[in-house]
């Protein structure tokens, strides 16, 4: 017998078997599963231009519902885009970019955190623009 569950969690099961030689005979037992969301397949790029972007991909088969990514820069004088953060959907081979507008001068660290991964990157903050960003 096979079970599948739709959703992750803490699921308690049952199991019960029976001597096959008598047939009177059963034993039950109990026990607590834990079922968890699959990793997502995915590539995160940081790259600079007019803020800072963060480019994600799905490389995997199955769509990706409430992807959720952070971006955080730190360092140098920032006026404006120090964090931002949000959730996408992705279907298989799709690419979305996040953004954080910034305003500053200097040279931060950039981390990008999407679902369990983490990406860091340095460059430098012109103003509105980000150069020579490195990851």
């Amino acid at each position: 017998m096979t079970h599948a569950w739709d959703e992750p969690g803490i699921y308690s099961i049952q199991a019960t078997t029976k001597s096959m030689a008598e047939g009177t005979e059963s034993v039950t037992s109990t026990a607590e599963i834990t079922i968890t969301a699959p990793t997502p397949q995915i590539t995160v790029t940081i790259t600079g231009g007019l803020g800072v972007n963060v480019k994600i991909k799905n490389v995997g088969d199955d769509s990706i519902i409430g992807l959720p990514w952070t971006i955080t820069v730190e360092g140098g004088l920032l006026l404006l885009g120090q964090e931002t953060s949000g959730s996408m959907d992705l279907a298989p081979g799709e690419e979305k970019t996040a953004h954080v507008f910034v305003l500053g001068l200097g040279r931060p660290t950039i981390t990008a955190n999407v679902d369990t991964i983490e990406e860091t990157a340095t460059g430098m903050v012109l103003l509105i623009f980000v150069l020579g960003v490195q990851q």
